[in-house]
């Protein structure tokens, strides 16, 4: 299987999933945290993107703080 998808990559792909196997296994967890991280943000606000919003609810002249 890694052979299959390894000829799915491009050769920049494949020379980051190399460089990031070679690093120290602290450091390769610190980057899965910060991407784990950002794909959490945005699943969020894409969510809240997609719900209906109150109209005045933050609305900058309504005197909310």
């Amino acid at each position: 299987m890694s052979e299959q998808l390894s000829s799915q990559l491009t050769r920049d792909e494949q020379d980051l999933i190399r460089f990031y196997r070679e690093l120290p296994q602290e450091k390769q967890l610190e980057i899965l945290e910060a991407a784990e991280y950002g794909v959490n943000a945005l699943r969020r606000m894409r969510l809240l993107a997609g719900r209906p919003v109150e109209k005045g609810l933050f609305d900058p002249d309504a005197g909310h703080a």
